[in-house]
């Protein structure tokens, strides 16, 4: 992969990350089954191979990972991880709209120039890297795991725990749900959209959350929800929990507007997809 070191006129460094379509991101179950059946993995990374895809991991994928109690399972994750095309890409949604406002929304600027990555991490872990040496999210995993273990916590990047409160007051307010139901049914914030999708898919992803008030689920559940966003918008390909399977569906958006999004009962439809997978799409 993707993150190294290069230099500039003047000996100026400045840090890089490569991604080639098509781009995969796979929630934690997903990367769980392929280390459980190995022969579903190694047809998952003989494919990325083929296709010189890429598969992105957030910071949050990275730290479910390392803060499990079982050391075999880490090391057998990482390495799987270490054989795939990787890059790192942003979890808040919030951070990515602002990038992309300087370059129009236009999809093809936004993507080559990375609006979409972790800027932070990957600048951050530029510092273990060497000039011409690619630094991938295996290598990563390990460092993470060790800033872990002296004391790192994950909990200044829970940009979503900042929404819970705005949600509460819209969720107390009858006219503030009645306009958030108005606004899934018609799915205004998308239709006014031109481009990419990111900060349309946030909008509505906040008012299905304020309609939603009756649903039983814990303000963690809705957070991933808030971390899928990105790679909904940037990403070809996304393995999610079921129910936001759902809510890709109720956007009314489809491929190449937003990813292919595939559950754990579509995995074989996923894995043909990807095979068959055409550089035209985004």
């Amino acid at each position: 992969m993707s993150i190294g070191l290069q230099y500039r006129y003047k000996d100026e460094i400045y840090v890089v990350q490569t991604a080639k379509r098509p781009i995969v991101y796979l929630d934690n179950w997903a990367i769980n089954g392929f280390i459980k059946d190995t022969c579903l993995g190694e047809q998952f990374i003989k494919i990325i191979e083929n296709n010189g895809g890429t598969v992105a991991f957030s910071l949050l994928n990275l730290y479910e990972i390392v803060v499990r109690d079982d050391e075999k399972e880490k090391y057998e994750i990482m390495q799987f991880i270490s054989r795939l095309n990787d890059a790192f890409i942003e979890m808040n949604p919030y951070k990515v709209e602002k990038r992309e406002s300087l370059f129009g929304l236009d999809p093809i600027k936004c993507f080559e120039n990375q609006t979409w990555a972790h800027q932070e991490l990957i600048e951050a872990l530029a510092l273990y890297a060497r000039p011409f040496k690619a630094l991938n999210v295996a290598e990563a995993l390990g460092i993470l795991n060790h800033e872990i273990k002296r004391g790192y916590s994950i909990e200044k990047e829970r940009f979503e725990e900042e929404l819970m409160p705005i949600i509460k007051e819209y969720r107390d307010s009858k006219e503030k749900r009645k306009e958030a139901k108005r606004i899934i049914k018609n799915k205004i914030m998308l239709k006014e959209k031109d481009g990419l999708y990111t900060k349309g898919l946030v909008q509505y992803a906040f008012s299905y959350i304020v309609s939603n008030e009756n649903m039983k689920m814990g303000n963690k559940e809705w957070f991933d929800l808030f971390h899928l966003l990105v790679p909904m918008s940037y990403c070809d390909f996304v393995l999610a929990d079921r129910r936001w399977v759902h809510f890709s569906k109720t956007t009314g958006l489809c491929y190449p507007n937003i990813a292919k999004i595939y559950g754990p009962n579509n995995i074989g439809d996923f894995m043909i997809s990807l095979k068959v997978y055409n550089s035209c799409g985004k």
